[in-house]
This record gives C-alpha cells, sequence and structure tokens, in this order.
C-alpha cells in the first residue's frame, strides 16, 4: 500500500520567478515532505493495532525534485495493510491511510501557499 505526492510544472514556475530554481525546489520539496509527514502521522494513529507492527512499519520516503518534478512515498510493506484499509466481505475497512490523505488535503494549500510565498520573499530579494 503505498501513497505518493508529486507537483509538476516546476520548470514553468522557476521561468516565471525568472532566478533561483534552487529555492523553489528547496521551498517546495520542503512543502511536499511536510505534507507527507502528515500523512504519515495520521495514518500511524488511525492504523488498526493487534502486534503494531502495521503501525510501525507505515514509513515515508522523503521527496526530492527530479527532471521538474517533486515527488515523494508514504507506504508500508506488510501484506494485508490493503485488507485493513478497505477491509473484506468479513470486515469493513478502517481507512487509516484514507484517513491521513483527508487530513493532507486540509493542510497542503496552507502548506504549499506558506512555502510560494517564501519563494516569494527569497525571489524579490
Amino acid at each position: 500500500m503505498i501513497t505518493s505526492i508529486q507537483i509538476d510544472g516546476l520548470e514553468k514556475l522557476s521561468k516565471g520567478y525568472g532566478r533561483s530554481k534552487d529555492s523553489i525546489n528547496k521551498e517546495l520539496t520542503e512543502a511536499v515532505n511536510r505534507t507527507l509527514v502528515i500523512i504519515a502521522a495520521t495514518a500511524k494513529i488511525n492504523a488498526p493495532v493487534k502486534t503494531g507492527n502495521l503501525r510501525k512499519q507505515i514509513s515515508m520516503k522523503p521527496a526530492s525534485a527530479q527532471q521538474g518534478a517533486i515527488s515523494g512515498i508514504v507506504g508500508t510493506k506488510v501484506g494485508y495493510a490493503p485488507f485493513q484499509e478497505f477491509g473484506t466481505r468479513y470486515f469493513q475497512g478502517r481507512f487509516y491511510f484514507t484517513k491521513g490523505l483527508e487530513e493532507a488535503r486540509k493542510q497542503a494549500p496552507s502548506i504549499l501557499k506558506k512555502a510560494l510565498n517564501n519563494v516569494t520573499v527569497e525571489v524579490s530579494k
């Protein structure tokens, strides 16, 4: 079970600001990482716990900028994770990752707005 976040169009954004592609990448990468942390933390809080294995195995691969996009991953390699997330015919899903995505979706606009404001301040110096 893996969730990823990706921001495309960095080349257009950096052309629009004229310079400082590195500062744009840095700020937006940090914004994506903050969003990934929200997803992972909320998923861990909401993950069902019997042995604690599922909760322990939720991990994050930090975001990085490559080929004009920033992407990072939150996921788990636990084989039964999809069954816990979506359920089976025997029990309802717990939607622990979905709750993490919903929380990130609520907070992402303010996180990205702050990052873009930081870029604007940096570029206007």
